[in-house]
Formats: C-alpha cells, sequence, structure tokens
C-alpha cells in the first residue's frame, strides 16, 4: 500500500501504511489532545497535521454548536478532540475535531476517560475537511455507532447520519438536532463580511435569541 500525502497552506494531511501497535506507540509518544491527528483503520493511518483554516472553522463550528445548545436549553456534554480508539476485535481509532453526547448523560458528564467497547460512543462528531480526505475517519466513526457527523469542506457543512446499513448518508437536516437548519448554519460558518471573529459571534447570538429561540420545537 503505497503512502499518500497533500498540503495545503499550514494543513498537511499523509496516509501510510501501519499497524496498531505502531499507531498505539505513537499516540503515547503524542500524548492526548495533541497535534497532529491520527486515525487508523484496516493497517492504515492517517495523520493529519491542522493548518489555520481547520482551526478557525472548527473554533466557529463547535462554538457556535455549545452556544445554541445553551440558549436552547439542550443538555450536552462536550468532549471536543477526544481520542477514540478500541483494541480487539475492532483495532480502530480516530480524533474527530469536536464530539459531543446528549444521551447516556448520567454516565459520561465529567469523565476522564473514555474507552470505545466499554463506553458508549459521542452521538455527534465534526469533522473538518481542509486537505484530508473525511473517509478514513467514517470507517471508524461508523465502526464506533457515532449516530450523525457534521463534515464541514469549504465553509459548507453537510450532516452524515448513519444508516441501518452501517454507513453514513446525505441529510438535509439533523435528527438529533432537527430544529437546526443547515443551510443557516452554513452560512455563519461562511461569514467573512463582519471585520472579526468577535463581531461574528456577536451577530450570531443576536440571531439564536431573537430568531431561533422563538421558532416552535
Amino acid at each position: 500500500m503505497a503512502t499518500t500525502l497533500k498540503s495545503v497552506g499550514e494543513d498537511f494531511w499523509m496516509q501510510i501504511p501501519s499497524t496498531w501497535n505502531a499507531y498505539l506507540g505513537l499516540l503515547k509518544a503524542r500524548g492526548e489532545g495533541g497535534r497532529p491527528k491520527y486515525t487508523y483503520s484496516q493497517g492504515r493511518l492517517t495523520i493529519v497535521s491542522p493548518g489555520a483554516y481547520h482551526e478557525r472553522s472548527n473554533r466557529r463550528l463547535s462554538w457556535m454548536l455549545e452556544t445554541a445548545f445553551v440558549i436552547l436549553g439542550i443538555p450536552f456534554q462536550a468532549y471536543g478532540e477526544l481520542t477514540l480508539k478500541q483494541g480487539k476485535p475492532k483495532k480502530k481509532g480516530t480524533e474527530p475535531d469536536s464530539c459531543y453526547y446528549f444521551t447516556n448523560l448520567e454516565k459520561m458528564n465529567f469523565r476522564d476517560k473514555i474507552k470505545m467497547g466499554d463506553d458508549p460512543p459521542p452521538d455527534l462528531a465534526i469533522e473538518i475537511v481542509a486537505t484530508n480526505p473525511v473517509e478514513h475517519a467514517l470507517l471508524v466513526h461508523a465502526a464506533f455507532g457515532i449516530k450523525e457527523v457534521w463534515v464541514c469542506e469549504d465553509e459548507q457543512l453537510r450532516i452524515l447520519t448513519l444508516g441501518d446499513d452501517r454507513q453514513y448518508h446525505v441529510t438535509p437536516s439533523s435528527a438529533l438536532l432537527p430544529f437546526i437548519d443547515v443551510a443557516e448554519f452554513t452560512f455563519w460558518m461562511s461569514r467573512t463580511d463582519l471585520p472579526n471573529e468577535f463581531a461574528v459571534r456577536r451577530e450570531f447570538m443576536d440571531w439564536l435569541n431573537n430568531d431561533l429561540a422563538k421558532r416552535p420545537r
């Protein structure tokens, strides 16, 4: 299996042949929540070194969602760039850009260690795509049973829902958060007409309070 690599600006992506033990060794050497990000499945290791676009997009989308959850009164637990992995029999691991629990909250609130196979998977994962194809990470998310993945690429959002066939399918709206219109969130993700991030967030909060929060749910 050949090595594949790509770089755009500061974003760098590479996929190489690997073993489960080599992947675990890299995680140990790097430490939890560090850089680069790793995904392992089926003898392939994906390495992603996020750049400015990746980090800016992840911060904005995560903040937008978490602010909406608070304003709309949706209980959640956020775990950010959590390393999700399981050894035998799956031997898979990945690190979403952000992830959230809406169910199993009594068990999962304020946990310091989470292990796939023993603990339930997050309900929602976010993947920011700059250089890296998202398909390798989706294989792992599907194996763990993550119900929904929001993919942001070129500031456009796609919602992928896990079907009965254990594959992700693009859906027009969120099954977990049906009151959130993906087109509206895409609009806020792509806003560069305001002078800075502070101004974007101020206007987003005004929209949440004066529009979205007043809609029937």
